[in-house]
């Protein structure tokens, strides 16, 4: 598939999770989920859009695009989403509602990247190998989803199948992502047997039997994180796999 190799793609897609996620407070949502006429949802559409803009070079053609298509239809789909999140159905599906969510703003992203470089040149990235005009982006942006997008993942399926830990902090969020980036490293390094350590100190120190329910969450929570972390880890090898093996020469 061309979209695969669209470096265009990948710096609307890096804009995209930066904004969506990083420069997304939790009081911005529960904002938008409240009323989705707020200034919290405006101040996003904007940021969206000014992220989408910087990441894509910021000419005027692709300027249009960024406002007319990418802002307007991240507005129609986040309305729609903070609308339906108010009925009890829809909260019990809070993981479906997610995924579909991004996919869509996924899609609309791969559509206008298709078609935008089908009817405009977009050399962004000059100085690079041609391989290296996808990569690099494509790189960033698996780099990204290890984060807090894995995090908002892995909370809403435990929220999905009723697995709740009352004691769950901030903390956890940050072992998550340590544990995740420490994944990535040793899997795009072919270090297998220090991943196997990290699952296994973790199993021991967090392990009580008595307690099913924290038990659960860990345990579930753990092979979430660390999937997303082996798959990340797969996908930034591949496209790594000339530079590692120049480094570990």
């Amino acid at each position: 598939m061309a979209i695969l190799t669209n470096p265009l793609f990948y710096n609307l897609l890096f804009a995209h999770l930066f904004a969506d996620f990083f420069l997304q407070s939790e009081k911005m949502c529960k904002n938008k989920e409240e009323d989705p006429c707020c200034w919290s949802m405006v101040i996003h559409i904007l940021i969206v859009a000014g992220c989408t803009c910087i990441c894509s070079n910021a000419y005027w053609d692709f300027l249009k695009c960024a406002i007319w298509v990418i802002a307007l239809t991240h507005l129609l789909f986040d309305c729609i989403k903070s609308s339906v999140a108010q009925y009890k159905v829809i909260k019990k599906h809070a993981l479906f509602v997610f995924l579909v969510d991004q996919v869509l703003h996924v899609g609309v992203l791969a559509f206008v990247a298709y078609f935008f470089r089908k009817c405009h040149p977009w050399n962004q990235f000059n100085w690079l190998s041609d391989t290296w005009v996808w990569k690099a982006p494509a790189v960033l942006c698996l780099i990204l989803v290890i984060f807090k997008p894995a995090d908002i993942f892995i909370k809403n399926l435990l929220n999905s199948l009723k697995i709740r830990n009352k004691k769950n902090t901030h903390v956890g969020r940050w072992i998550g992502c340590l544990e995740r980036i420490l994944c990535v490293l040793f899997f795009s390094l072919g270090q297998y047997e220090a991943i196997g350590l990290i699952v296994a100190a973790k199993s021991i120190l967090r392990y009580r039997e008595h307690e099913t329910i924290k038990t659960e969450y860990v345990l579930l929570g753990t092979l979430a994180s660390f999937s997303i972390a082996c798959i990340s880890g797969l996908a930034i090898k591949f496209l790594l796999r000339d530079f590692i093996s120049i480094i570990l020469k």
